[in-house]
Formats: structure tokens, sequence, C-alpha cells
């Protein structure tokens, strides 16, 4: 039980911090990078939990998920200067991930049914 309300209250946390950021980003105001890295590290930790919590460990490929389209993917932008390129590597991760979450969603309906 305590886990569970330790899980939320960061949930939560999460939850605040992210539409702090996205405000700030609304206004044109720069995100503090100790707020990309709390925030990063706070869905790596909840992340955690639901994995240990739920004996799933598919759970864990969420941040890194998110981890990729939010540094990695600007860290390559910055690398190719051939933007036809780049585009085309964003369309590709894009849909190896939307393949891998409808396929997760289709096991998950599947095993709860």
């Amino acid at each position: 039980m305590k886990q569970k309300a330790f899980t939320r209250s960061l949930t939560m946390i999460l939850f605040v911090i992210s539409i702090i950021e996205f405000f700030m980003l609304l206004v044109n105001i720069n995100v503090p990078s100790i707020a990309v890295m709390i925030s990063t590290l706070l869905l790596f930790t909840i992340a955690t939990l639901e994995a240990v919590k739920t004996q799933e460990f598919k759970k864990l490929l969420y941040p890194l998920i998110a981890v990729y389209f939010l540094l990695v993917i600007p860290i390559i932008e910055k690398l190719i200067y051939n933007n036809i390129l780049f585009i085309a590597i964003v369309i590709a991760s894009f849909i190896i991930t939307m393949m891998f979450l409808y396929n997760n969603l289709l096991k998950s309906n599947k095993e709860k049914f």
C-alpha cells in the first residue's frame, strides 16, 4: 500500500512538472535542463516501480522511447545536415514506435479478456 501511494505521489509530481514545462514552452521560455533531468529521472523511477509491482518489464521501454524522442532526436538533428534524411529518420522512428505500442496494446487487451 505504501508503494502505491509513493508511486501515485511521484506521478502527481511528474504531472505538475510536465504542465509547467509545457507552459514554459508555450510562452517561449527556455526550460531549465535540471527540470528535464528531474522529469526524466521521475519517469524512469515510476516505470521501474510499476515494472517491479506488476512483473511486466515491458513498461521499462516506455521511458526509453520518451527519452529517445526528447533527447536523441535533437542530437541526431544537429549531427545530420540533410533535412530529408533527418525527416526520414524521424518518420521511421515514429512508425516503429507506433507499431510497437499497437502490438503491445493488442497483447495487453488479449490478456485481459
